[in-house]
Order: structure tokens, then sequence, then C-alpha cells
């Protein structure tokens, strides 16, 4: 709970369920132009920003909870994983190549842009996740996303309403 920053450790093999309670801004040694500029995604997915999540290889990971409020989430090539479930408010969002993958739900998320690519068991997609707009820095204002839905071979039912 209210956690700031994450380290997986590659060798995390025994890891199965994986639940984390963010809080990014609450980190105690940034200056308040720093927890300022955590609301601003400049550099899109770099695993030290705070509050960035980056699961990866977890050969026995099944299952991941992402709430309160994070930075970019990457969840990628997790053989075993079928189930994600997300209500943060974060940045953007990476799905990549989780074979066994079947449950994903965003209800109650924000996110900016959305990538699920490569996950051959998904077979029914509902994003009902919010769109976040967010600024790359004080003076740029984003002015929209993208998603990315591509190579899921068992995909059938899409459903986009963010």
């Amino acid at each position: 709970t209210d956690v700031v920053t994450v380290t997986i450790d590659s060798g995390a093999d025994d890891l199965t369920t994986l639940s984390v309670d963010f809080k990014s801004d609450d980190e105690p040694t940034l200056t308040s132009a720093q927890t300022t500029a955590l609301r601003y995604d400049a550099d899109a997915f770099v695993a030290d920003d705070k509050g960035d999540l980056d699961v990866t290889g977890l050969a026995n990971l099944t299952s991941v909870t992402v709430s309160g409020t994070a930075g970019d989430i990457n969840i990628d090539a997790n053989p075993n994983l079928t189930s994600v479930t997300i209500s943060a408010d974060a940045k953007d969002l990476y799905l990549v190549d989780n074979d066994n993958m079947t449950s994903v739900n965003v209800t109650g998320a924000k996110f900016g842009d959305i990538e699920v690519s490569g996950n051959a068991d998904l077979a029914t997609l509902v994003l009902n996740s919010t769109t976040a707009l967010r600024s790359t820095s004080t003076s740029a204002a984003e002015k929209s996303v993208t998603l990315n839905v591509n190579s899921n071979p068992e995909l059938t039912s899409l459903t986009a309403s963010m």
C-alpha cells in the first residue's frame, strides 16, 4: 500500500501473484517541483521513474493487480499470466506477449496510450477505462492518445469506450 517504486528481480520465478497500490507522488525525497512533474509523461516508459511498473519475464506469475496513482505500466512476456486487473490512475499501459492472458479488467482506471499486442489466448477485451490526456511538460498539452491492439490471434471481441 502507498508504494512509490517497485523493483522486481528477474529471478523472481516463484512469484505467482502481484498486487501493488501505488502512491507515486508520496516520495519524501521529492521536491515540490519534482512532485508536480510526476503528472507529466515526457519520456514514455522508463522503469526507474517514480510509479512506473515493469513486470517482465516472470515464468510463474498468474495474476497482477494495480491500484492507486501510478506511472507507466508495462506487463510483458509473462508466459503463465492469466489475469490483469488495473484500477490505477496511471500514465500509459502496455500488455504485450502474455500468451496465456485471458482476462483484463481496467474498470475505474485512467490511461494515456494503451497497447495490447501479442497475447495469444486473449479472446475478449473490454477497455472501459477513462482517457487521461496528460501534458508532456508545463507548456505542451497532449491532445490525443494512441490505442494499439494487434497480433492477438484469438481476439474476437474488442470494446473500447475510453
